[in-house]
């Protein structure tokens, strides 16, 4: 292969990146029209408006100024938006290549990475459950010393008297084997982080992370204020409407069909 047919099959470096004031500088440019006629539409509005504060309902030629100039704002954000939305599409379709081309490449190594941290959250809860039952082991070997030498203790002083030397060890002992049995508990309900850690030959750690969330174990347990009404199923209820006052006709217990009120223009 010749240095022509390299250079024709070698893909042309990407425009130089526009900045977010470039990218606004050239939409007010190729947007002006716009822009010039939504200034002229508001600056008829505010004129109207501060003519008329208020329409009298024997009116009707006002009311119809206004019917016309909100028509004209209406179609004014209809066209707008579709230029905008045409201006934008090339943005769009290249921000969609990119997305399209960072998900291709994350994909194989979130997977790989994703078998990997199963195999090693399996060694770390395995670890944690080991050191788990250790510390309860040692618990119940504490408690176990704990309760011997308070019994010596009292067998002590029935046999020598209150004030006795022996009693005394056997009460320390008891002590001793408390904090023991004490520290050991503590351990055993420690979270998995603290049971079970890994750490690489290069400053790698590995550890478990907790995330508490929740299941619903009996419904009729849980508190008014810890539910939500479903609003899917209102909006959806409510399509049934009387052909007369257009009010929702479904009937839902604790619910009621209130009206609001806005501005239609066509």
């Amino acid at each position: 292969m010749n240095d022509t047919d390299y250079y024709a099959n070698t893909p042309a470096p990407p425009p130089e990146p526009m900045s977010a004031a470039d990218v606004t500088a050239w939409l007010d440019y190729s947007l002006a029209e716009l822009i010039e006629r939504r200034t002229t539409l508001i600056d008829g509005l505010i004129e109207m408006i501060a003519d008329h504060p208020e329409i009298e309902e024997t009116d009707a030629r006002t009311a119809g100024v206004f019917a016309e100039n909100l028509k004209m704002a209406k179609a004014l954000e209809t066209a707008a938006l579709a230029q905008i939305e045409k201006t934008k599409r090339p943005f769009w379709d290249a921000g969609k290549a990119v997305d399209g081309w960072r998900n291709r490449y994350f994909a194989p190594l979130t997977d790989a990475t994703t078998k990997a941290r199963a195999v090693l959250l399996d060694l770390e809860q395995r670890k944690a459950a080991t050191a788990r039952r250790f510390a309860e082991k040692q618990a119940q070997e504490a408690a176990r010393r704990a309760a011997e030498a308070a019994a010596a203790a009292e067998a002590a002083k029935a046999r020598e008297g209150l004030f006795t030397p022996v009693t005394d060890v056997y009460e320390e002992q008891r002590r001793i084997a408390e904090q023991e049995a004490a520290k050991a508990a503590q351990i055993a309900q420690a979270k998995p982080a603290v049971l079970s850690h890994t750490h690489g030959h290069y400053g790698a750690r590995a550890s478990i992370t907790t995330r508490w969330t929740w299941k619903v174990a009996d419904i009729s347990k849980v508190p008014l204020s810890f539910l939500q009404v479903n609003e899917d199923m209102l909006d959806a209820a409510a399509k049934k409407r009387d052909p007369v006052t257009g009010k929702p006709t479904t009937d839902v217990p604790g619910i009621e069909w209130v009206p609001q009120y806005n501005l239609g223009v066509r």
